[in-house]
């Protein structure tokens, strides 16, 4: 325990803001940079009841807080809390980061889309240029990752939703940036399976719900589709097990999406980049060992 007087003990103060927020690995996962990088800080779960986010912001930076990571249901609301947003941020219309500048300056980024794409590409070791992407769903975490996806130039994405219109405004909310990638969209009912994909991301909440989508198994490549959910469990996921079923090449949850745009966020916090693997390689023997209770 620390000296009466070391003041400086914790030198850094940072939580996730969220309901619910109790089952959250976030402070697990920062206090792991934290001891990899040699630094002290104090990361915390805060559930915020629905009308108080602002003020629950407004009262942790009063306090001392440097950063923030911002879960459901608060995401768009930290838009407004922010007084600037990153392009990112801008892009996906929602904050999961708020970095603590001055008193008048808070800056509202969006680390998901880049915790993607590098567990994507680095973790996993498959290539987004030139292939060809369906994401399923259209909602708030699916406009998170569109750009970061389309910045790393895939061929096409096609975007499936149970309801079309959602499906089309996403792809015409990012029609003029699209650079050299081709879009397409569609209900679920009617996804395209003349060409299959190469990359399957499942942006719904039905893994959550433990519901399963009813998907035509011909999207998949046999042996070489990774198949991917944004959401994590202790076993493996409705959509993973569909996936698995239907000989994709590789099925891979959210969790390494987790640790990524937590390393983006602690990043922009204290300028350091923490080294990932360690802490998803411990993260998934804790989930293992869950599984196997």
């Amino acid at each position: 325990m620390g000296s009466l007087f070391d003041f400086d003990a914790v030198r850094h103060r940072f939580a996730v803001m969220g309901n619910p927020v109790s089952h959250s690995l976030s402070p697990r996962i920062h206090q792991a940079f934290a001891r990899q990088s040699n630094i002290q800080i104090e990361y915390t779960a805060i559930q915020v009841d629905p009308g108080g986010f602002t003020q629950a912001v407004g009262n942790f930076f009063s306090q001392g807080g440097k950063g923030l990571n911002i879960t459901v249901p608060f995401k768009h609301e930290a838009v407004k809390v922010a007084n600037c947003l990153t392009d990112r941020a801008s892009q996906a219309g929602a904050v999961n980061t708020l970095i603590w500048k001055s008193d008048q300056h808070i800056i509202g980024d969006n680390t998901d889309g880049q915790g993607l794409v590098v567990d994507i590409q680095k973790n996993i070791g498959v290539s987004i240029d030139s292939k060809r992407i369906l994401i399923i769903g259209a909602g708030g975490a699916v406009h998170g990752i569109f750009f970061p996806l389309v910045e790393q130039h895939p061929a096409h994405i096609h975007v499936a939703n149970r309801t079309v219109s959602r499906a089309e405004s996403l792809v015409q909310k990012f029609s003029g940036k699209l650079l050299d990638t081709t879009t397409s969209f569609s209900s679920l009912e009617n996804i395209p399976c003349t060409d299959p994909f190469d990359i399957i991301i499942n942006g719904t909440s039905s893994s959550l719900q433990h519901k399963s989508l009813a998907l035509p198994a011909q999207i998949i490549k046999p042996d070489v589709s990774l198949c991917y959910d944004l959401m994590y469990a202790s076993q493996p996921t409705d959509f993973l097990l569909w996936a698995a079923e239907n000989h994709c090449g590789m099925a891979r949850d959210g969790l390494g999406m987790l640790v990524e745009q937590a390393a983006e966020s602690f990043y922009q916090w204290l300028g350091i980049r923490p080294k990932t693997g360690p802490i998803l390689a411990d993260l998934e023997r804790t989930l293992h060992a869950a599984n196997d209770q």
